[in-house]
């Protein structure tokens, strides 16, 4: 497999690129999550609740 330490780390840093480069997608898709959640708790608050409050 690898012959020297510097060979070996060069192996372990590689994994864990290609293993953070599989996570890109996901860590963008939480982002636009909690981008969007706040927007819509707002929304709830300022649309649903005077409803319930007034009827």
């Amino acid at each position: 497999m690898c012959d020297s330490e510097a060979e070996k780390i060069l192996f372990i840093l590689n994994k864990h690129e290609r293993a953070y480069r599989r996570l890109i997608p996901v860590y963008i898709f939480l982002a636009i999550v909690l981008w969007i959640l706040p927007i819509l708790l707002i929304v709830y608050l300022y649309t649903c609740i005077p409803v319930f409050l007034y009827s």
